[in-house]
């Protein structure tokens, strides 16, 4: 998976993202598929991978 992939570009981004509610991981993999365009798709993977690695949601989720 893509997002799996970008946890490992920033670090502590996947212990920060595992440590949200289930309906926040959840919300936020729909999130991901919900993107008609390719560059929407890689656009919030990054923003959600790059937040996480900051310990924040993305701004969206706010």
């Amino acid at each position: 998976m893509d997002l799996a992939r970008k946890f490992n570009e920033f670090h502590g981004s996947r212990d920060f993202f595992d440590s949200q509610s289930k309906s926040l991981r959840k919300s936020l993999l729909i999130w991901i598929a919900m993107a008609k365009r390719p560059a929407t798709r890689e656009q919030r993977v990054l923003e959600i991978a790059e937040n996480a690695g900051q310990n924040l949601k993305p701004k969206a989720f706010r």
